[in-house]
């Protein structure tokens, strides 16, 4: 953001309401929920959506002799039980699979097209829907952050600290786009990381903070003698606005059961995830609140499983599952699951193989998943076969991660097709046909 923009935004926030129509909303009538859930560190696609039968289902086995998934463990809900790519859900998504299997939507073979076969390039692309795993890159400079603002949306309800040396104002604690409003950024706090401008440590996860930590973090910004009287009194607008709309998401009524079960049916939390996604729900249930947020990206960690993936994996999808759940029930109860779409995405693949630790490494293409009350559940995508393992540890990429983000955000009214930069393309794939 440039110094200019910013004066520009925060005059704007500092003289409105909040919570009034603003200039920058273009997107009048919005009424599609968007919850992106970023999971960081690569899921193991071919162990959470295995296959479960075929001449690819067996070499494969071969070559995961600790960690195959058993037919036994397999989902198939009835909408995808004849699809030609024989995938299924394993089940630790049994939480949210008994509740709306047939509103999941599986892609097989995502990743970064085109396709040069360069490990940090499909590794790590997708990391540009949020740019989340770089603490140098701020929110703005992802494709959500991008499309807020291409759209219009209300930049002044967007706040987030971060240290981004790229940024040209007095200070390096700016306004990235990463808060409320119209996109609200939920994540993981607690990674402290220096501001060397100014010598002093700010609290925050790659550019991004919880919501709930915003204003603490205002109030470490006071005593520093260069900020201008103009953040000062932005500062000061932004927290009361932010306290204002705390105060009314935290009025909004949440019965869904946001919860794992054990093998004796017995609750558990789940923890992170499902306080991420709970707050979601909350964002998005409260527009005659005055609270306008439309679209919602979550962080989760803990994906990264090179060693003993299989508990690992249980752990975490049984939450995932668990805290979905309690989201679609909140969304169904407040009338709006056919109008609500969530997309899991992540960073990078893992290899086809497994390693010497029961886990599997980085690899190339990957698995998405999509759910909402407004489609039937299919999966999307090629078909594996044995050629897909070949001699190589790994499988490739037949689809963009951008075609599935871009068909997200169209059917909300909010393509990306502008954003996009050559020499990537993408066209749709059917995500809401």
């Amino acid at each position: 953001m440039k110094r200019r923009d910013f004066l520009r935004y925060t005059a704007a926030g500092v003289a409105g309401s909040m919570f009034g129509q603003s200039t920058y909303l273009a997107a009048d009538g919005l009424d599609k929920n968007i919850c992106i859930i970023y999971l960081r560190g690569g899921l193991d696609g071919l162990y959470s959506f295995p296959l479960h039968s075929g001449d690819a289902f067996t070499e494969l086995a071969n070559r995961r002799p600790n960690i195959h998934v058993q037919p036994i463990n397999i989902m198939i809900p009835s909408a995808i039980a004849n699809a030609t790519q024989r995938v299924g859900l394993h089940r630790n998504w049994k939480r949210l699979v008994d509740h709306v299997g047939n509103n999941i939507r599986i892609i097989t073979k995502c990743g970064a097209l085109p396709f040069g076969e360069n490990p940090n390039k499909s590794h790590f692309e997708c990391q540009k829907i949020s740019l989340s795993g770089n603490l140098n890159l701020a929110a703005a400079k992802g494709l959500v952050g991008q499309a807020h603002n291409y759209h219009g949306l209300r930049l002044f309800n967007t706040i987030g600290i971060g240290g981004n040396p790229e940024e040209e104002l007095d200070s390096p604690s700016i306004l990235n786009l990463a808060g409320f409003g119209e996109y609200v950024r939920l994540g993981q706090t607690g990674n402290n990381y220096a501001c060397t401008e100014y010598n002093k440590t700010l609290t925050a996860t790659n550019n991004m903070l919880h919501a709930r930590d915003v204003m603490s973090q205002l109030d470490s910004l006071d005593g520093n003698e260069k900020f201008s009287t103009l953040f000062r009194n932005a500062k000061n607008a932004m927290k009361s606005s932010l306290s204002d709309v705390q105060s009314k998401i935290n009025t909004v009524s949440s019965t869904g059961d946001y919860r794992r079960y054990d093998d004796a049916d017995v609750p558990q939390s789940v923890g992170h995830a499902g306080n991420l996604l709970r707050d979601a729900f909350k964002y998005f249930a409260a527009p005659s609140l005055g609270v306008q947020t439309r679209i919602c990206q979550l962080s989760v960690g803990g994906w990264d499983t090179h060693e003993f993936q299989i508990n690992a994996l249980a752990t975490g999808l049984q939450n995932l599952a668990g805290g979905l759940r309690g989201f679609v029930e909140d969304c169904q109860a407040a009338g709006i699951w056919n109008k609500t779409a969530v997309l899991i995405v992540t960073e990078f693949g893992r290899t086809v193989n497994e390693n010497g630790g029961q886990g599997t490494d980085h690899g190339f293409a990957n698995f998405h998943m999509a759910l909402s009350g407004a489609f039937s559940g299919k999966v999307i995508g090629d078909s594996f076969t044995v050629n897909d393992w070949g001699n190589t540890q790994h499988y490739f990429p037949t689809i963009s991660y951008l075609s599935t983000v871009n068909d997200l955000f169209k059917w909300a009214g909010l393509p990306l097709d502008n954003l996009i930069q050559t020499p990537f393309t993408a066209p749709s794939i059917g995500l809401f046909s």
